[in-house]
């Protein structure tokens, strides 16, 4: 499926970076849930709703209000959390909007195909010793 649906491919994509950059900051696992519980509803209403970026960004900021507020006490976010996760999400996800919202919105005319070719690879140089011995640089003026 991953493969045959582009939709899917880049979903899983979407998905696979969201949780990767939760493990790379290393947010516990209860707040990385909801990291990619935010991402993941707010593509979902991007695409459903047709928002704009500014509208997405607006639902993704109440949606992180709203979840940081509903965190236990011991999983709050701090603010240096916050704003890292701001900047990794405006620098990636709404850096690339655009792309996402097109790919999940727009039907593709057309099919995918995959063909196999051979791409014939140049032939490997011959040693420098087998070189012409004796030649000299011209001599500069």
């Amino acid at each position: 499926l991953y493969e045959s649906d582009l939709r899917q491919s880049v979903y899983v994509d979407f998905v696979y970076r969201v949780i990767r950059y939760c493990r790379d900051v290393h947010l516990s696992p209860v707040k990385s849930l909801e990291v990619v519980g935010i991402m993941v509803d707010v593509q979902k209403r991007a695409t459903v709703e047709n928002l704009s970026k500014e509208e997405a960004f607006r639902v993704w900021s109440q949606l992180l209000i709203e979840r940081i507020k509903s965190l236990p006490a011991e999983e709050a976010m701090s603010l240096k959390e916050v704003q890292h996760l701001t900047a990794h999400v405006t620098s990636t996800y709404f850096n690339h909007y655009g792309l996402h919202h097109f790919v999940f919105t727009q039907d593709r005319d057309g099919e995918r195909r995959r063909r196999d070719v051979f791409v014939e690879t140049a032939r490997a140089p011959q040693p420098l010793a087998d070189g012409l011995v004796g030649l000299e640089a011209p001599a500069t003026a």
